[in-house]
């Protein structure tokens, strides 16, 4: 293959080998790169250049999960601008690994206790960093109440604790209702829950944690 760019000024192609190139952006814009083949079949491809980026910000800058837990943490660069690739690293491997999700995603997860320091790293070496620490998983959760009544329409916010020096991010908590048409849940802030009273009657409430430990609440 022959390779050429319509606009030197945006973007600039390089021949690797047989069949592959290289595009260096330039200056921002439009450019069309074109790869003739020995025949004469013409390929194209548009390329639009964005300015480098300036910042780069993570969803997290701190984040604690219990060992086990993960968590999703998005790359944010600074508007018009672009960066195709985003190097995400750990500083501990042992603590905390990484999964790459997408370009600006990644998984993370907690291995073993202690810390590790995660970073997003765009081509032109912005740097933005999450702190991650990892606590022991909790062997039990419990709930404020185990029984609650409350009347027709009523709400009331319940919440829960787990065993001391563990951790589970109450993002990744879940509430339930075991009967909708009696009660309905909310996810509130922290590791609180808005229960509130649909319909004369029972309903078990649960809380679960990202490992599975549960607690549970009958409300009348």
């Amino acid at each position: 293959l022959e390779w050429y760019t319509s606009d030197e000024s945006v973007a600039t192609v390089e021949k690797t080998n047989e069949n592959s190139a290289i595009i260096t952006g330039v200056g921002t814009g439009n450019t069309v790169i074109k790869a003739v083949t020995p025949e004469g079949q013409e390929l194209e491809c548009v390329v639009n250049v964005l300015k480098a980026p300036q910042k780069v910000t993570l969803s997290k800058t701190a984040l604690c999960l219990g060992k086990g837990e993960s968590f999703t943490v998005n790359a944010t660069i600074d508007s018009n601008s672009w960066s195709q690739t985003i190097d995400w690293k750990s500083s501990n491997t042992k603590a905390v690994g990484i999964t790459v999700i997408s370009r600006d995603r990644v998984k993370i997860t907690a291995k073993n206790v202690g810390t590790a320091v995660n970073s997003a790293k765009t081509y032109n070496g912005k740097t933005a960093t999450c702190k991650v620490t990892v606590k022991p998983a909790p062997v039990s959760v419990k709930l404020n109440v185990s029984s609650l009544q409350l009347g027709k329409g009523e709400s009331c916010i319940i919440y829960e604790t787990v065993n001391k020096n563990s951790y589970a991010n109450t993002q990744n908590v879940k509430w339930v209702s075991y009967n909708t048409k009696v009660v309905t849940v909310a996810k509130a802030e922290n590791n609180k829950c808005v229960v509130t009273a649909k319909g004369v009657g029972k309903a078990k409430v649960a809380v679960k944690l990202y490992n599975g430990k549960t607690a549970y609440c009958t409300v009348t």
